[in-house]
C-alpha cells in the first residue's frame, strides 16, 4: 500500500469511527500500518476484557472471529463486527 492510499484509508475510518461512534480493536499480530489506524492494540485476552471497558455501541475487531462473537455474547447491547 502506497503512502496516499494509506492516508486516505486512516481518514476513511477515522471519519467512518466518529460517524458510528464506533471503537477499533486490534491484535498485536495485525500489520503496522493497520495498528496505526485503530484505538486499541493488545492479544486476544486483552481484547476480549476491553469489550466491558469500551463505552461506545459499536466495536470493531482486527482479531479471530471468535474474539468478536465472544464480545457479542458477552456485551449484546454493542453492535461487534470482524474484520479480517
Amino acid at each position: 500500500m502506497c503512502v496516499d492510499e494509506s492516508t486516505a484509508l486512516k481518514e476513511r475510518l477515522a471519519r467512518l469511527k466518529k460517524e458510528k461512534d464506533a471503537v477499533i480493536l486490534a491484535h498485536s499480530y495485525q500489520r503496522a500500518e493497520g495498528q496505526d489506524a485503530t484505538d486499541y492494540v493488545g492479544d486476544s485476552f486483552e481484547l476480549s476484557k476491553m469489550t466491558f471497558e469500551i463505552r461506545g455501541p459499536v466495536i470493531v475487531f482486527c482479531d479471530v472471529d471468535f474474539i468478536a462473537e465472544n464480545a457479542a455474547i458477552r456485551s449484546p447491547e454493542k453492535v461487534c463486527h470482524f474484520l479480517v
